[in-house]
């Protein structure tokens, strides 16, 4: 059983988009922090393991799919969700047979 949280840290609108920083948690257990620097580039990840780096880059690609950077694919649909739920800090939980 797998169970993904986000938690969403901050964002802030630059001249070129949204600046974002957010917690994946697995369990309650922080796993990576990630941000974006609002420029139109790929997600910044700061793992705190390699084991927990390799299993949420496999678990993103089972759950959404062969797309370009599966993390960040995966990322946004845990930013979405925790922004769907709440305009402060939201806490969402995936769980799911892997």
């Amino acid at each position: 059983m797998f169970g993904y949280s986000f938690v969403d840290t901050g964002m802030v609108e630059t001249i070129n988009g949204v600046a974002w920083s957010g917690e994946v948690l697995y369990k309650g257990r922080l796993i990576v922090t990630v941000s974006n620097d609002g420029n139109g580039g790929c997600n910044d990840y700061l793992w705190e393991n390699d084991t927990d780096e390799a299993w949420f880059r496999s678990y993103a690609r089972a759950c959404v799919g062969d797309v370009f950077e599966p993390e960040d694919a995966f990322v946004d649909v845990l930013w979405s969700e925790s922004l769907a739920i709440s305009d402060d800090v939201a806490l969402v939980e995936f769980g799911s047979e892997f």
